[in-house]
């Protein structure tokens, strides 16, 4: 069996809106990863790891994960909000990337669920996504965790009338996103009203499999794994770079201002996605040595972290005149140098490193080889 369904919930956010993705994905995905989305993977497995077996985030640091990711101290931070939170959610027990299936809303609606339990005293599913990433993943109307929560209450047998005395939280764990919410949100309803929603999912999952699924470009189309073959939305890309760069000599009234931002906000987050599936090709060319014009690859280097131990910090330290300790462990490089400690003393001793992160895509004008050849 595939590993992944051809209607995933993790992409039900843009198959709902695009009925055509699910099958452009397949025609042009040719599997490869970013470097973000592996390390999302990792730290998935660090959270997993330590959920299923007692054990702690930091455990894993410097560790290499199954897909090949060495387990920096940022990701075991992600992982350790995780962690923390979901075991801090009441249930009989916790169902850890365990694979529901959705059929009754389509007989291939499937996916791996992060997390999901049921407390039985308070009558209340609790269904649990972690997001390793930056950019904002919202709670509410969550169609992912919407999908998972029918594939739960499926197996769980949840009929129409249990659904009314059931209470449905969805939970988003996304430690390294900057929201107003937090970065622990939850959205409460009652499973009966998840009904409408249910009906939603199911129409369009249907309407993927229709042979004349056709492709709609929107927002939706910074996550589809299909946009760089997608003539829609290379079209509506084209489209939006003419619109913007046409002059609007214009006294706009504020009803004119408000719907027209609207429109370009929503434009500029489609071209996003057609900018991001770009990016990742050009990587790919220029990683089996063939030439993008005016892109190049650049080495990108993690945070920077201290090469000694723990207690060789803490005498450096403590011989500088410096407070360098948190509770357990030591403040990092960039806040020892800014409470006081000579950056020159660091930097001559070899006493931190740069861990490698693997290369970014850059703009490149022919200015760095003209430098390097003396041109």
């Amino acid at each position: 069996m595939s590993s992944h369904s051809f209607i995933a919930p993790s992409s039900a956010h843009v198959w709902l809106h695009c009925a055509g993705a699910p099958m452009m994905a397949m025609l042009t995905d040719d599997g490869s990863e970013t470097d973000e989305a592996r390390e999302g993977t990792a730290t998935h497995w660090v959270g997993f790891e330590c959920l299923q077996h007692g054990r702690s985030p930091a455990d894993f640091l410097g560790v290499i994960a199954p897909n090949s990711v060495k387990v920096d101290d940022g990701m075991v931070e992600s992982a350790a909000h995780y962690v923390e939170y979901v075991r801090s959610i009441p249930g009989v027990s916790h169902h850890l990337e365990q694979r529901v299936h959705a059929s009754s809303l389509h007989p291939e609606l499937w996916g791996s669920c992060d997390c999901w339990t049921i407390d039985h005293t308070t009558h209340t599913l609790h269904v649990a996504d972690f997001k390793h990433g930056h950019r904002i993943v919202e709670v509410f109307e969550n169609w992912q965790l919407i999908c998972y929560a029918a594939g739960v209450l499926e197996q769980l047998q949840i009929d129409g009338i249990a659904d009314q005395l059931l209470r449905v939280v969805f939970h988003v764990v996304q430690p390294r996103a900057a929201h107003p919410d937090g970065i622990k949100r939850r959205w409460s309803v009652q499973a009966s009203d998840l009904r409408g929603y249910f009906d939603r999912i199911s129409a369009a999952a249907h309407a993927a499999y229709d042979p004349a699924a056709q492709c709609v470009s929107g927002t939706w189309c910074v996550d589809c794994n299909g946009r760089l073959g997608c003539d829609a939305g290379r079209r509506a890309g084209f489209s939006i770079m003419q619109y913007t760069a046409d002059p609007i000599p214009l006294q706009l009234n504020a009803d004119q201002v408000g719907t027209e931002l609207l429109l370009v906000t929503e434009a500029m987050d489609a071209l996003k996605g057609r900018r991001t599936a770009l990016e990742q090709r050009a990587q790919q060319y220029l990683r089996s040595g063939q030439n993008v014009p005016n892109h190049a690859l650049r080495p990108k280097q993690g945070r920077e972290t201290w090469q000694l131990d723990p207690d060789a910090v803490f005498a450096f330290g403590d011989a500088m005149g410096v407070e360098l300790r948190k509770p357990q462990e030591p403040i990092t490089p960039t806040q020892a140098v800014a409470a006081g400690i000579d950056r020159a003393i660091i930097d001559s001793a070899n006493m931190t490193t740069r861990p490698d992160r693997g290369v970014e895509l850059v703009k490149d004008d022919g200015q760095r080889a003209r430098r390097a050849f003396g041109a």
